[in-house]
């Protein structure tokens, strides 16, 4: 199942009020938009997040960034990332970064404690294809992050049938914008949805994507 990309919007509202601005007014061109204050929650409110994720609700899902440091964190540490997120930005899906390819003991107890409400949209970034038990756990696995240069060389899985309940998703950063289009369609043809941006170094999703600035300039 393909569906509109998600978002990593890693970049302070303050600092970048005009990138949040194009988050905004492109509600139809994303499938959902992940914020990220500190690596996670951060340890206190930061206020602006909190006016941000208000006014992004009604237009699309809100993901909370949570990371799994590649499972070496503790179930409880994660809940109470999971509880921070809803109780000071009201956040209402999850964006499992740095995961284990496989569907640990821990992030089992994860998903049984969030499936309790079965309409939470849950994400989870192994950056890799993972085992059967994980990518069919969740509903937004990226298979994929890394620079165009590896992507266009990469071999890539393709989604049986089986797994049409499954959105595969690629993150791919250091992409010109004369091959963001050929970047989509590489994707496409592999049964994926593709975020691809310009952005490169240590934080490459630090601005809103090129594509989705141009769709937005062609619907003004």
């Amino acid at each position: 199942m393909t569906m509109q990309p998600i978002v990593p919007a890693y970049f302070h509202p303050v600092v970048a009020l005009s990138e949040w601005a194009k988050v905004q007014a492109a509600a139809s061109f994303v499938g959902g938009i992940v914020i990220n204050v500190a690596d996670g929650p951060g340890q206190m409110i930061d206020d602006a997040y909190v006016g941000l994720a208000a006014q992004l609700h009604p237009a699309m899902p809100v993901y909370g960034y949570v990371d799994l440091a590649y499972g070496t964190r503790a179930t409880s540490q994660i809940l109470g990332d999971v509880e921070s997120w809803r109780a000071w930005y009201g956040v209402d899906a999850f964006f499992f970064d740095q995961s284990p390819s496989e569907l640990t003991a821990s992030f089992t107890e994860v998903l049984r404690q969030l499936r309790k409400e079965p309409a939470i949209p849950i994400a989870v970034n192994p950056g890799v294809e993972p085992d059967l038990d994980l990518l069919l756990a969740v509903d937004v696995c990226v298979t994929f992050e890394g620079p165009d240069d590896v992507y266009s060389r990469q071999q890539l899985s393709t989604a049986p049938p089986a797994q049409v309940g499954v959105s595969r998703l690629h993150l791919v950063y250091g992409v010109s914008p004369e091959r963001q289009e050929l970047t989509r369609l590489r994707a496409q043809a592999h049964g994926a949805t593709c975020y691809a941006t310009d952005g490169d170094g240590a934080n490459p999703w630090d601005h809103l994507s090129p594509a989705i600035t141009s769709q937005l300039r062609v619907s003004a």
